[in-house]
């Protein structure tokens, strides 16, 4: 026997030489990691997966037991005791904080449902007190509709003008409110009083709605002399604008703005009834007394770059008064009715032919 031999007393093991050498980075280990606060339910979905596997186990030896008991050459001794595989679980540590027994474990799910039925309760008591406000400020306005007297409709607009300039001047006073969830009870109340502030303004516009629809109906039922009665009735009611001035001549113009264009329309806002075309600063002045040098738009006068021309009709030489003007606008619009649709063939009476016609030469 040599030493390479296994069964030798000389050998010393494997010849270091001849064995592959396998790096310790390249050795595959399987470490089981978990999330913190996920080590318990590994364990016990690893001990559920054990325990399916051990009946399953079980049930086969049963079956198979059943099938050699059946089996007339059956191998198997019956005073041979049958071999189980016995899977030992692997002890899970559990903190004393979640150790839970039963009764405990039922006492905490007793209390997690009495807190839900308070919750709903509360939730349910809330809704019934919201609706009992809406209903008595209900009932307080149209008392006070009732008995309040009748008030013209200029000195309407004129309160609600009022009004609006007192909720702009408070709006721009009134500072963010960064102290949320320091008295839950206070919150609570001016939560009731902006939902009852969102019902009352849903309730007007759909006031405001059916108006609107009524008197759509009753205009449709008007006659012409009616409806023009009407208008000039509602031209009144209309809050007066400024009178709209024409430009002055080399005037700067300027854009009225496309935000809050809703109160122009409306006239909530005064500041919008204002004629936005009026001339301001040196546009006042009339530019046509003005030296041709002294022409210019605001802003323009000894400017460096600028250009000598001051607008396009000072320097327009185009005059359509003579008669050769007059003759090229009128070719060029026949030529444009030829090319028009529908116009080709307007005015030839002849039966159409799938021949072409003959040109004369």
């Amino acid at each position: 026997m040599s030493a390479a031999d296994v069964h030798s007393i000389l050998y010393r093991g494997e010849d270091p030489l001849k064995k592959k050498f396998v790096p310790k980075n390249e050795q595959k280990t399987h470490v089981p990691r978990h999330w913190p606060g996920k080590l318990r339910a590994a364990v016990l979905e690893r001990r559920r997966r054990e325990e399916r596997l051990l009946q399953q186990q079980q049930q086969q030896q049963q079956e198979e037991s059943e099938e050699s008991e059946e089996s007339e050459f059956s191998d198997v001794s019956e005073d041979q005791p049958e071999e189980t595989n016995v899977v030992l679980h692997k002890p899970a540590f559990v903190p004393k904080a979640s150790r839970l027994t039963v009764m405990e474990r039922e006492e905490q799910q007793r209390r997690v449902r009495e807190e839900q039925q308070q919750q709903q309760q509360q939730v349910e008591q809330r809704k019934l007190e919201t609706k009992q406000m809406v209903y008595a400020v209900l009932a307080r306005e149209d008392e006070e509709a009732a008995d309040a007297p009748v008030i013209p409709v200029e000195a309407q607009q004129q309160q609600q003008q009022q009004q609006q300039q007192q909720k702009n001047l408070m709006g721009s006073e009134e500072m963010p409110d960064d102290t949320d969830g320091l008295d839950a009870a206070q919150e609570y109340e001016d939560w009731k009083l902006r939902e009852l502030e969102r019902i009352r303004r849903d309730k007007e516009e759909q006031l405001e709605r059916e108006k609107f629809l009524e008197a759509v109906e009753r205009r449709r039922q008007m006659t012409a002399e009616e409806r023009r009665e009407d208008d000039k009735e509602l031209d009144k009611m209309q809050p007066k604008r400024e009178i709209r001035h024409k430009y002055n001549f080399m005037q700067k113009y300027y854009h009225r703005g496309a935000f809050f264009q809703d109160l122009a329309r409306s006239g909530e806002e005064p500041l919008y009834l204002r004629d936005f075309n009026a001339p301001v600063g040196e546009d006042k002045v009339d530019k046509k007394t003005l030296p041709k040098i002294l022409q210019l738009r605001r802003g323009e006068l000894a400017r460096g770059g600028r250009s000598k021309h001051t607008h396009l009709v000072d320097v327009d030489t185009s005059d359509l008064s003579h008669p050769w003007a007059q003759a090229t606008r009128d070719l060029q619009g026949q030529k444009l009715l030829k090319k028009a649709a529908g116009i080709k063939g307007a005015n030839d009476f002849e039966r159409p032919s799938l021949r072409k016609p003959k040109q004369d030469s």
